[in-house]
């Protein structure tokens, strides 16, 4: 079927809203109606990056596609929202570790086209909107993904045990995929195709909407029944199909009438090469046939002739080993029947042009037939008949009525082998309030249009969006924070330094552009063709591209957080990557933008520059003794003391960072300590440390100073070690957060303060916010008031029992960590008060 759009006005729509829209669309529409050749319309005409899933492997053989739980990495079995919200909160699942290759696919997508959704259940689609959450945007439904959901709920409904039902009744409302929880989050529009392509006798396809719509009235029945044979055998024989409920049945059948013929058997076994999962078989693995056997072609002619359809009925007339020749009606000749090969695909990514590729995992050889004198409903799908008999007496699920009889072309072919009563067409209550929903939300060109507005707005407004490099440097930050005792000294600081201008000034500038491009949107809302708009996006991506290489990137490369502990410089690493893999994206797409907008364009770039290579483009892998090269004065010291203490680990078998820790090493090959009270001075050395290891360290420095002739520094140029213990005995703790709290009284920032009293800004905070608990400090002074009212929604969701990690993560990093805990005392005071 061609699709003709110009002809069809909702077709139309569906294709504006997919390509030039960001809203997700459900696509419906009658049996016949065009959904499945406009599936392939988009894949092949849409310059959105796509790929294509369906629930069962059949179906996504028959889209292009692959299955949603081999796309998505998911188990078979219930997917309950409370383990989603625990996976959410941060617990790992194997089947949340998807390989890298996938990780960059699911991130430079635009869109997720999902065929047949009428089988996909409500806890399935929440599934797929925590995987795409995960390693998409967080805060977002589905990730911020655009869905094309394709499918007719009147159709075939999800499979759910009872078992399944009794757990996933207690979270959904309906278990259809509209059910879903994630969904209801997104603001989707619905399209109903209503030019009816399969059918053309205006009153069989009445009649057909009247069944699809469950209403039957005593004159719809009848005319339905008046297709009722009571001895259907001689029409078996007269290249009618059966259509039944049940596999074994058609198995039943199709065995009885092949026994029946008395030529000889020949059969013919399927080669299959790779994956290709039985599920997925087109055909019977080992097809057995004989001269005069009703078949069924299950594939289109990929020939240019084009004799033969998938679901075309014919008799085999001859059987060769490589070529059988089957008769249809109508046709003057027989058709010449060679193996043809069906291709499991996967999608994967084309290192050199970073575009999405179909990769073919399997292949399966057959000749593209299988018996015809019986099939399954559910098997029919998709498929059209001249000649069909059906028998649905047994029919079990929604839609299974409506399935058969829209199969066949025209009600004279249609023949039933039981009356159907109005018991056998089963109704959804769930489905029919859902399509009232339908017919009321009519969907025109004056949603479009501001549709289109919000996607292109949105892609812009991307583009100066520094929230996630914020929230990635935060991160670092409170990692670096709880791990400061076994880093470099200074990396603290420097990070605090990024985070600072990340948030004051290209947060804080973007902002600010983004409210003038709001007031140029209000005169001329046409991004593209707007001159002076476009003038003002190249100009300052010309500010923010040189700003965010000189004073973000090039500082973030210098910071060192080596470390000895294995578990700690993979968190470190772990975390630094992504905040570097964040700002790369965000520099590429500036760079692409710097000679002007569009969305075409931006949505390429950034669809590319998400994609990172293994441990990514921008970490240099470089060696521990060059990592740390900027850090020390003495860097061959520094290596002999790695020698040494690395040779004593091995001997006696403790850990390296037990014997001598590398902020300690650091430390010395920098102050060059010669006598057991000045090595006393160093981080981490204390009295067991400097006794059981003091005299060789103090050796290696002393034959280090004497070969290079430099003095080794006396005990008075080496800062007294501060450590907890000493300053407890000049001032109580409880004395130092009082300190604290007077100077802020007196009208000093924090900031002021932590440079006054030589302490981290975060101590500081910590110090104020057990004063907003007790109630001597205002929240307000400290946090804006939208912000603590903001924040006390969220702990009353998700309470605030948790570590303040779990509750950023959990509000998706809309607060820093000193907010947090500020909001999280004054909630503790206020419920004091109660």
């Amino acid at each position: 079927m061609e699709l003709n759009m110009e002809n069809n006005p909702q077709l139309r729509l569906a294709w504006e809203y997919v390509e030039n829209t960001g809203k997700s669309l459900f696509l419906t529409g009658r049996a016949g109606t065009g959904k499945t050749t406009f599936l392939r319309f988009v894949r092949n005409q849409s310059l959105k990056r796509s790929v294509v899933v369906a629930p069962t492997g059949v179906a996504a053989i028959n889209a292009g596609g692959v299955t949603i739980h081999s796309f998505f990495q998911l188990p078979f079995g219930p997917l309950l929202p409370d383990e989603q919200a625990m996976l959410q909160r941060g617990v790992e699942s194997s089947f949340l570790k998807v390989n890298r290759e996938k990780i960059n696919i699911i991130r430079s997508l635009d869109l997720l086209i999902i065929d047949e959704i009428s089988m996909v259940r409500a806890d399935l689609l929440d599934a797929i909107d925590m995987v795409l959450r995960r390693y998409r945007s967080s805060s977002k439904p589905f990730g911020g993904l655009q869905l094309l959901l394709i499918g007719d709920l009147q159709q075939l409904p999800p499979v759910i045990r009872d078992d399944e039902r009794e757990l996933l009744e207690r979270y959904f409302t309906t278990f259809y995929f509209f059910g879903s929880l994630a969904l209801k989050q997104t603001d989707m529009v619905i399209i109903e195709l209503r030019e009816v392509y399969r059918q053309s006798d205006p009153g069989f396809i009445r009649l057909l909407n009247k069944v699809r719509d469950n209403d039957l009235s005593p004159e719809i029945l009848s005319l339905i029944n008046k297709q009722y044979r009571e001895d259907v055998t001689a029409l078996q024989a007269d290249g009618y199909i059966t259509l039944t409920t049940h596999n074994n049945q058609a198995r039943q059948i199709n065995e009885q009438r092949i026994s029946e013929i008395q030529s000889p058997v020949r059969k013919y076994k399927a080669i299959i090469d790779g994956d290709f999962p039985e599920s997925s078989f087109p055909t019977e693995i080992e097809l057995t046939l004989k001269k005069g056997a009703q078949v069924m072609f299950v594939k289109n002619d990929p020939s240019p002739a084009k004799l033969f359809y998938n679901g075309k009925i014919g008799k085999i007339t001859s059987l060769d080993s490589d070529m059988i020749f089957v008769s249809c009606e109508g046709d003057d000749d027989d058709i010449a029947v060679v193996p043809l090969m069906w291709e499991n695909k996967r999608f994967s990514l084309n290192e050199e042009t970073k575009e999405i590729t179909e990769k073919v995992a399997g292949t399966f050889s057959q000749f593209p037939l299988k018996l015809a004198w019986a099939i399954t409903i559910h098997k029919s799908q998709g498929l059209t008949f001249d000649k069909a008999i059906i028998d649905a007496r047994a029919a079990f699920a929604h839609g299974q009525v409506y399935v058969a009889l829209s199969r066949c072309r025209a009600l004279d072919g249609l023949v039933l082998s039981s009356r159907i009563i109005p018991q056998s067409v089963r109704n959804d209550n769930s489905i029919r309030d859902f399509s009232h929903t339908i017919e009321k939300n009519i969907f025109g060109n004056q949603h479009l249009n501001q549709a289109r507005f919000e996607f292109q707005f949105a892609q812009l407004e991307d583009l100066f969006n520094f929230a996630p490099m914020l929230y990635r440097v935060r991160y670092l930050l409170k990692v670096v924070r709880e791990n400061e005792s076994v880093l470099v000294s200074g990396v603290y600081d420097k990070i605090t330094a990024i985070e600072r201008l990340m948030r004051d000034e290209l947060t804080g500038i973007a902002s600010r552009f983004m409210n003038e491009v709001k007031n140029l949107l209000a005169l001329n809302q046409q991004i593209e063709t707007n001159g002076t708009l476009q003038q003002r996006i190249m100009k300052a991506c010309g500010y923010f591209i040189p700003r965010i290489a000189a004073e973000i990137m090039n500082p973030l490369q210098d910071v060192d957080l080596d470390v000895d502990n294995r578990a700690i410089r993979k968190t470190f690493q772990e975390s630094m990557q992504r905040l570097l893999d964040e700002i790369d994206l965000k520099h590429a797409c500036m760079e692409g933008c710097k000679d002007g907008f569009s969305v075409a364009k931006y949505l390429e770039i950034r669809a590319k520059a998400s994609i990172v290579a293994e441990r990514g483009k921008m970490l240099r892998k470089r060696e521990k003794t060059e990592t740390l090269q900027n850090s020390v004065a003495h860097p061959e010291l520094l290596k002999m003391l790695r020698s040494w203490r690395d040779r004593l680990s091995e001997h006696t078998g403790k850990p390296v960072y037990m014997i001598l820790p590398l902020r300690s090493m650091t430390e010395i090959s920098k102050l060059l300590p010669d006598t057991t009270n000045a090595l006393r001075q160093i981080h981490g050395m204390g009295k067991r440390k400097t006794e059981a290891y003091g005299r060789e360290i103090i050796g290696i420095v002393q034959h280090y100073c004497n070969t290079h002739q430099i003095a080794s520094a006396p005990l008075e140029n080496i800062p007294e070690k501060k450590r907890t213990t000493e300053r407890a005995d000049k001032k109580k703790k409880g004395a130092s957060f009082r300190e604290s709290l007077e100077m802020f009284l007196s009208g000093k920032t924090p900031e002021q303060i932590a440079v006054e009293r030589n302490l981290s800004v975060t101590t500081i905070e910590s110090h104020l916010a057990t004063f907003v608990k007790s109630g001597e400090i205002e929240a307000t002074q400290l946090v804006e008031k939208s912000k603590i009212e903001m924040g006390l929604e969220h702990l009353k969701e998700f309470g605030h029992g948790g570590s303040l990690t779990n509750l950023m993560q959990a509000t998706h990093g809309q607060f820093t960590f000193s907010e947090l805990r500020t909001i999280v005392a004054h909630f503790e005071y206020l419920q004091g008060k109660e």
